[in-house]
């Protein structure tokens, strides 16, 4: 998305699973693996929905989400691209 939203991104997951990311909007594979951490500590409001079994690392929809829901900025509903719906 861009260096600010990286680094946003980075910033947050600091906070919320105690990652310790260089906030440098790069999304590296340290970033990725915190995003991992994330989606399978709330792993069923972000992966069960699409019906995963394991974290994809990919910074998308339910997560976006969920994580707009813990930082204050409920975006509310989302309907994913396989039709199901998320809200927060």
């Amino acid at each position: 998305n861009g260096i600010t939203e990286v680094s946003k991104m980075q910033k947050f997951l600091n906070e919320k699973t105690g990652s310790l990311l260089a906030i440098n909007g790069i999304f590296d594979t340290k970033t990725f693996s915190a995003v991992k951490k994330y989606q399978q500590t709330n792993f069923d409001k972000i992966l069960a929905p699409w019906g995963l079994k394991k974290p994809t690392g990919r910074w998308y929809q339910s997560t976006r989400n969920l994580a707009n829901y813990h930082a204050g900025c409920s975006e509310g509903e989302t309907k994913l691209d396989n039709g199901n719906v998320v809200k927060n």
